[in-house]
């Protein structure tokens, strides 16, 4: 069974049908949080459906819904429209998944649900008890071992074959950027699939582990497969950017590699610690991978390394003021104006969110009641219904 809780009951009654329709799923609404919890109590609920108008005031519906069935069911977010914040705000309250109300929204929803059912979602990968209990043995990735196991695996593997077995260093360098970002949720979500999709790229290859930090270590035999797996992971973190669709905001995820051969340390620490610093090596030039055996490195990242330097450095000419004010948008050649939320004003500039349908042109006039100015200004970037303009005139 799939509970819904809409926020609009005539269009969650038309998307009920459509979606019984087109799946074999049944629909039961809820008319209020407390039939929802009673639905969530009494049955087996797949998941649960959360529409919420109520995009400027910060989703309460939303949030009211995941704060009650919080560890009975997961939530999927049913959006009215499209809109970047919206959407990073459902993950945030705790959604695991999003669709946009459009024609096509009973197929994305299909979808959606059938990610949750093949979704790895059994206890914390870290903890030590998933490695080591026979029921929840079925539910982990058969090459996952935990990092104490992983490094005895080793000891073994090299007192049997001798050199020539690869050890990788795994990380998603902005984990925790996309936890702050999206929640603590998606990032685990995102550990969770790379997990999965790791194990099947290793399927007899060799064996991994995820540490407390959320890297990963490989052991690979023989070393000799290292390339392969390398675009193996390339591929697994292009995969994962539309598995939790972060593709739809605009967001990629990236892996970077550390690499040496097994023999290049007399113990299996110092060897793991060696594929370790060639991580941080890679990390460092903002680079895919880097071998220590052979001191290569690969191409540079395109996405997270140049999230990570538009995040720390400020290419503003003027220092920046949160503001968050109304302000107007003059368009002389109509007689009319537009209104306007002035989200924060620099000396050289200002950043703008238009909430209405209205496009404003390339060049305008810009009134701003709380400085008692009027100020020409150009449009240097739109982003949904933001846009960062520029001052073009001189300050009086």
């Amino acid at each position: 069974m799939i509970a819904a809780l809409w926020g609009d009951d005539a269009q969650g009654e038309e998307l009920a049908a459509r979606l019984s329709a087109r799946s074999a799923c049944m629909v039961s609404a809820a008319g209020n949080l407390d039939e929802l919890d009673h639905l969530v109590s009494r049955n087996r609920v797949e998941c649960v459906l959360c529409s919420d108008a109520g995009l400027d005031e910060g989703l309460p519906l939303l949030g009211s819904v995941v704060d009650r069935v919080s560890g009975r069911a997961p939530v999927i977010f049913v959006a009215p429209e499209k809109r970047q914040d919206a959407v990073i705000q459902a993950f945030r309250l705790g959604a695991r998944d999003c669709v946009t109300m459009t024609e096509a929204c009973a197929d994305d929803l299909v979808e959606a649900i059938q990610r949750l059912r093949t979704a790895f979602d059994r206890g914390s990968l870290s903890s030590s008890h998933a490695y080591d209990d026979p029921a929840a043995a079925g539910q982990l990735p058969m090459n996952l071992l935990s990092p104490e196991k992983l490094v005895r695996k080793l000891d073994e593997v090299r007192a049997n074959a001798g050199d020539g077995i690869g050890i990788l260093a795994i990380q998603i360098p902005e984990l925790g950027y996309f936890a702050a970002k999206f929640g603590r949720q998606t990032a685990e979500e995102i550990s969770r699939e790379f997990a999965k999709r790791l194990n099947l790229a290793l399927q007899g290859t060799g064996y991994f582990c995820r540490r407390p930090d959320a890297s990963f270590v490989a052991l690979l035999i023989p070393m000799s497969g290292a390339a392969a797996l390398e675009m193996a992971i390339g591929q697994i973190s292009n995969q994962l950017s539309f598995a939790v669709r972060l593709s739809d905001l605009d967001f990629r995820i990236e892996s970077v590699i550390g690499a040496c051969d097994s023999g290049i340390a007399p113990e299996a620490l110092l060897a793991i610690e060696c594929a370790d610093r060639s991580l941080e090596n890679a990390m460092a030039r903002g680079v895919r991978y880097h071998i220590a055996d052979a001191d290569t490195y690969g191409v540079p990242l395109q996405h997270s390394f140049a999230r990570g330097r538009g995040r720390k450095v400020n290419r503003r000419l003027g220092e920046r003021s949160r503001v968050n004010k109304r302000g107007k948008i003059v368009l002389p050649h109509l007689n009319a104006t537009i209104d306007c939320a002035v989200l924060d004003v620099s000396s050289t500039g200002a950043r703008l969110r238009i909430n209405s349908s209205l496009v404003a042109p390339e060049e305008f006039e810009l009134m701003l009641p709380h400085q008692a100015q009027r100020r020409q200004v150009k449009v240097r970037w739109r982003r949904q219904k933001e846009l960062g303009v520029e001052f073009i005139d001189q300050l009086v």
